[in-house]
């Protein structure tokens, strides 16, 4: 384990180049070659991801970064798998975490999706990757609880909220009278075990600070109505507040998967 002050002097700049070989790491499932099993991963190939990430998101001013770093390893340990795209040269050009929970809420058994820390450059951001490991998630979820119900849930920014809302239209950031009482409850079980969350303002208070956040809103009418929304709850998420997003799985939020996954693929093709 380095210092706090090794730790902060190898702090990158943002999207400055992170080398992960991952050289003794197992994939989740052969046919998805950038998925990788949490637990076969070193320290070392997790703090790599731990500083991709903070290549996208400062700490605020009181947290300690050694104690950021053991959050971050303890939180990703616990999950199933992690999504890590890299170049030719080994650099990191994503990653993304899952854990798949089956959970018994008053007495109706369901399946949570946690997708967490979740960050791309640029280029990465329209690869097929990423909607073939949520595809990998809820197989993973229909495999362990059949024929219950899934959820993606988890804190997420408003870039992560409106990634979700492109495919869903009935994304929640608070209790909403849009949910069934048991959802209600259910939202309310997981936000009262969310570390920082405040019931008042049903807000949760991030370590983090995004680095340089988009603050336009998007040009497409119903993301844009979506920005509005979670704007009007959480109009301090650039100082650190995130929400509680909470959606449940449905053919339609699958059907828009095959579909991103289709245009990506053909997007790629096209010559030059």
């Amino acid at each position: 384990m380095q210092t706090e002050s090794s730790a902060a002097a190898q702090i990158p700049d943002q999207h400055a180049p992170i080398l992960l070989p991952l050289r003794s790491a197992r994939r989740f499932t052969w046919p998805l070659p950038d998925l990788w099993q949490v637990s076969s991963l070193t320290a070392d190939e997790l703090r790599a991801c731990w500083l991709f990430r903070r290549g996208f998101m400062d700490l605020k001013p009181h947290v300690d970064p050694e104690a950021d770093w053991a959050s971050f390893a303890s939180w990703v340990r616990s999950a199933d798998f992690i999504w890590i795209p890299r170049d030719r040269n080994n650099r990191v050009l994503a990653t993304m975490t899952y854990k798949v929970e089956p959970l018994v809420h008053q007495g109706r058994q369901c399946v949570l999706l946690w997708p967490e820390y979740g960050y791309s450059l640029p280029g990465a951001r329209k690869s097929s990757g990423l909607v073939l490991a949520l595809l990998a998630a809820l197989a993973l979820g229909a495999v362990r609880c059949p024929g219950a119900p899934q959820y993606v849930v988890g804190t997420g920014y408003l870039s992560s909220f409106l990634s979700l809302c492109r495919g869903h239209d009935h994304v929640f950031i608070k209790e909403d009278a849009g949910m069934t009482e048991w959802e209600r409850s259910l939202w309310s079980r997981l936000a009262q075990q969310t570390t920082g969350y405040d019931a008042q303002t049903q807000l949760v208070a991030m370590n983090t600070i995004p680095k340089n956040p988009r603050t336009d809103p998007p040009k497409n009418s119903r993301l844009r109505s979506h920005w509005q929304r979670y704007q009007a709850h959480n109009p301090l998420w650039t100082d650190g507040f995130t929400c509680l997003v909470f959606a449940a799985i449905h053919s339609a939020l699958l059907v828009a998967a095959a579909r991103v996954m289709i245009r990506n693929e053909l997007s790629r093709k096209q010559p030059g």
